[in-house]
């Protein structure tokens, strides 16, 4: 079967791993894309990250607080959050943490024609995403067999990220 269907709003569910990025790990840039950013990030993604950053908290805090943030962007009317930097992920390492994800969220029923496999999984499977950024399962071993995810960063020229 053909992969031709977009199963979501991609506006919403770029939105959603920024807010996800912003409100729970902490981030001062925007990192893109923002889903795998928020898969890749091992440590070795500092730029834009407070001071004293943990990924591990910040994975643990992203899977907490999860729902709740589903929750408000599908209801709509939050104010975008606001970045003074934005960063982006090497092209390769975010292509292979999409795909990690992708293959785990069109293996389940009814969403095999989505072609937009990795957005549609932050919004119609939290516990697949949240399954990616738990140690020791095998979306989180095939993440971080994507290899260091270099970034560069610069400053944004625009007062608001549209994500």
């Amino acid at each position: 079967d053909a992969v031709d269907e977009a199963c979501v709003d991609h506006a919403v569910a770029d939105r959603l791993a920024v807010e996800l990025g912003s409100r729970l790990a902490g981030w001062r840039a925007l990192a893109r894309p923002a889903g795998a950013s928020l898969l890749l990030d091992r440590g070795a993604l500092a730029a834009g990250r407070p001071d004293g950053y943990d990924w591990r908290h910040a994975h643990q805090a992203v899977t907490n607080g999860y729902d709740a943030v589903l929750t408000d962007v599908k209801a709509g009317g939050l104010e975008p959050p606001s970045f003074e930097d934005v960063c982006d992920v090497a092209a390769p390492a975010a292509a292979c943490a999409e795909a990690c994800l992708e293959s785990r969220f069109r293996a389940r029923d009814g969403f095999e024609r989505c072609s937009d496999g990795a957005r549609a999984a932050f919004l119609l499977a939290p516990d697949l995403v949240k399954a990616c950024l738990t140690p020791e399962t095998p979306c989180y071993e095939c993440v971080a067999s994507c290899g260091v995810a270099a970034e560069s960063c610069r400053p944004v020229r625009v007062a608001r990220s549209s994500g």
